[in-house]
């Protein structure tokens, strides 16, 4: 028994979206990675990664800046410290 024809209008709409992994894509629509990559090559398909690069900033942004409120945090108890002892010592 012969294949389907997979529905390349139905893969387009995910491709282009560029949420998801082309793998993801190909394993979702039972299509090889290679023959996904040809079909959107063939036709001028380009992924639109916006999305994915907003996220991966944003998730790097909140990383950065939790490691610089940790260093600030530690700074100010340092500090304090340094400040106590001073004190004690004046």
């Amino acid at each position: 028994m012969a294949k389907t024809e997979p529905n390349w209008t139905a893969i387009e709409v995910p491709y282009r979206g560029g949420i998801i992994s082309v793998r993801q894509i190909a394993r979702a629509f039972d299509v090889t990675l290679s023959r996904l990559q040809k079909h959107a090559k063939k036709n001028g398909w380009t992924r639109n990664l916006a999305p994915r690069v907003r996220e991966a900033t944003k998730k790097r942004l909140a990383e950065n800046t939790l490691v610089v409120l940790g260093d600030l945090d530690t700074d100010l108890a340092q500090s304090q410290g340094l400040q106590g002892a001073k004190e004690e010592g004046s």
